[in-house]
């Protein structure tokens, strides 16, 4: 059944704050260029201030039409550098395009999406950040969409937790294939000449642990790949996991093609070096390959 939209009842001193405060004077001429009923502009206030959290609206072209005060202070920004911009452009999370386009679309169908985005952030910890989408109508059909969204432990999640992305492997604690396309997508973005390379490591039998060996034993095999892996990264070599037995190398740091081919030669060396667990030695079949982009022309 679709969702029925009620307007909040409002007191006569609400009211009265809409006519006066000067505070949201430009969130409120922004929302009237959409004809709201005073009605309707009040439910929106009432959902910018329902928490000290972050809080952003947008148009149905996803500009953005007010930011509150959290919001500004988390993107390091004045209000009117924000106003305008596409959120696509502004909103301080990594969703990759897929999933952005996910869930907009069950936003549009459903009205709301509740859920959250867990990640490593630069000093590899893990993080998690809640949101609550909201689609709202007014009678000349356009829609405006308010986010939440806050990272705070302190907040109760129970009405934020009906769907997850995640964006790191919970095994091995590296970044998983989401966070690898998001990265990619953001340097192609930039537009960035330098030369950057990518490595794709698969190890075939990784899979085959679990059933000649255990489970135990497979996850065991499967740190001790990620440790040697780490132990020979230079700065700035980036290790995603991508799937259960293949891996992703990717690096624009280096000086030239032989500088991230010999990184590479080194990770295929230390995981060719049997893994002796107790009394079992276990071989990898490896396979590697590489490629660099932009493409010399």
């Amino acid at each position: 059944m679709k969702e029925q939209y009620t307007v909040n009842q409002i007191t006569q001193e609400f009211s009265m704050f809409l006519d006066e405060s000067n505070d949201y004077l430009k969130t409120i001429n922004n929302l009237e260029k959409l004809n709201l009923s005073k009605e309707h502009l009040a439910q929106y206030i009432s959902f910018m201030q329902t928490a000290p959290i972050s809080i952003v609206f947008v148009d149905d072209a996803y500009r953005v039409l007010f930011t509150n005060k959290n919001f500004e202070q988390r993107m390091r920004k004045r209000q009117t550098e924000l106003i305008g911009q596409s959120l696509k452009v502004i909103f301080p999370t990594n969703f990759h395009s897929t999933d952005q386009e996910e869930i907009w679309n069950h936003v549009l169908t459903h009205n709301q999406w509740n859920g959250s985005l867990t990640y490593l952030d630069k000093d590899g910890q893990i993080k998690k950040i809640w949101l609550k989408i909201k689609q709202f109508k007014n009678k000349n059909d356009h829609a405006t969409f308010g986010i939440q969204f806050f990272d705070s432990g302190t907040l109760n999640f129970r009405a934020f937790s009906e769907n997850t992305r995640s964006y790191f492997d919970v095994q091995t604690k590296l970044p998983n294939f989401n966070q690898f396309s998001y990265d990619i997508n953001q340097s192609i973005r930039k537009r960035d000449t330098k030369l950057a390379g990518l490595a794709l490591i698969r190890c075939q039998n990784l899979s085959e642990i679990s059933m000649h060996h255990s489970r135990s034993t497979h996850k065991l095999v499967t740190n001790e790949m990620v440790k040697r892996i780490r132990n020979v990264l230079p700065r700035y070599f980036y290790l995603y996991r991508l799937s259960r037995e293949i891996f992703a190398l990717y690096s624009s740091d280096y000086n030239k093609e032989d500088d991230f081919k010999s990184v590479v030669q080194k990770i295929r060396e230390v995981l060719l070096v049997p893994i002796v667990l107790g009394e079992q030695t276990i071989f990898l079949n490896v396979e590697i390959g590489v490629a660099f982009y932009p493409n010399k022309m």
